[in-house]
């Protein structure tokens, strides 16, 4: 590899060489329950059903089940959405015959959801401040 003056260079090559799946694996599960949690705790569920018609028992009910079913599915659909980035980024590295290999793609896919993730964590807990 030439030198190169771009920061991180030598960080990312070495890990692209050899990627670490298993603690970005549990961090990025670890985000994104937080913030599938913090999510369904920031809707409003009093005002979505203030026209329904609802007991206060049935609407309790009603909002544990959308704070459970809102925390769930997030968790869910983040898990599908790492999957298909995973195989998206898979076929267009093999349809541009690169030599990369499937751990080190699914490494750099953990790398981007993690990233984002952590993101989206703040905003979240900053809009519920």
């Amino acid at each position: 590899m030439e030198k190169s003056k771009l920061p991180f260079v030598q960080h990312f090559y070495k890990l692209c060489e050899q990627p670490k799946c298993r603690l970005k694996l549990l961090i990025t599960i670890i985000v994104t329950i937080l913030s599938a949690i913090f999510g369904s705790l920031a809707i409003d569920y009093n005002k979505m059903f203030e026209n329904a018609n609802m007991t206060d028992h049935q609407l309790d009910q009603a909002k544990l089940l959308g704070q459970v079913g809102g925390a769930v599915g997030s968790v869910f659909s983040a898990i599908i959405g790492i999957v298909i980035t995973f195989i998206v980024i898979l076929l267009i590295s093999k349809i541009m015959k690169s030599d990369t290999s499937g751990k080190s793609i699914f490494s750099a896919t953990l790398s981007y959801t993690l990233v984002t993730g952590i993101i989206g964590l703040i905003v979240i807990v900053i809009q519920q401040l």
